[in-house]
């Protein structure tokens, strides 16, 4: 959380604003910390949201953190990398085809 406060206060000294809002390991670090305290916040007072919405933004925060993670291992382990790559491109490429499967299996 510290990390990112001096990160968003040297950019906007800089006046890269823009630069910063629109990097999107930027963007998913602070959607992680926002989630977080929501959810932190959310279970110390208990009155907040429902349930049912405490459960959609705790797998949000779940997924982001796991993204995170994921690109962590990217960027420090070179088999990794070249497994999430792989993984990566080959959903690429069977979206079209898994989209046109649930068309046709849904009508």
């Amino acid at each position: 959380l510290a990390r990112e406060f001096v990160q968003m206060i040297s950019i906007w000294s800089m006046g890269l604003v823009y630069t910063y809002v629109t990097d999107k390991t930027n963007f998913l670090d602070l959607l992680t910390i926002f989630l977080v305290f929501i959810c932190t916040f959310q279970m110390g007072k208990g009155n907040i949201m429902t349930p049912q919405n405490l459960r959609s933004v705790a797998a949000l925060a779940t997924g982001c953190l796991w993204a995170r993670f994921i690109s962590l291992l990217k960027s420090t382990n070179v088999e990794i990398a070249v497994f999430v790559t792989g993984v990566i491109t080959v959903s690429r490429r069977l979206s079209a085809f898994v989209m046109a499967l649930l068309v046709i299996l849904l009508c």
